[in-house]
């Protein structure tokens, strides 16, 4: 039997974190869909100099109270640190803290 080997995945406890984000509510089963059109505005953003790409692309879904099959979903652009301005299109969010898994 071939076993395939790839990356290893770590655990991490990762601490609440400023970012800039393109924000939505939307029914979970459209965010296939609508998926590019979210992203296309943190590419639109950055272009605009309103925000910087880092390589990462983070989505962070969050439930919203009393519609269960909603989302509000951030489609993360960057970090927010010095000479980052939210803007029409990004707005700061922030991270949740928990359990990441990440790629070594």
């Amino acid at each position: 039997m071939t076993q395939l080997h790839g990356p290893s995945v770590s655990l991490k406890i990762a601490p609440s974190r400023a970012i800039a984000a393109v924000r939505a509510r939307l029914p979970i089963r459209r965010v296939p869909a609508m998926f590019a059109e979210y992203l296309n505005q943190v590419y639109a953003a950055a272009r605009d100099g309103a925000i910087q790409l880092d390589g990462q692309n983070i989505f962070v879904y969050r439930d919203v109270m009393g519609a269960k099959d909603e989302a509000d979903i951030e489609w993360r652009g960057s970090p927010c640190g010095a000479g980052v301005v939210p803007s029409a299109r990004s707005k700061t969010c922030w991270t949740a803290v928990g359990s990441v898994r990440t790629l070594d």
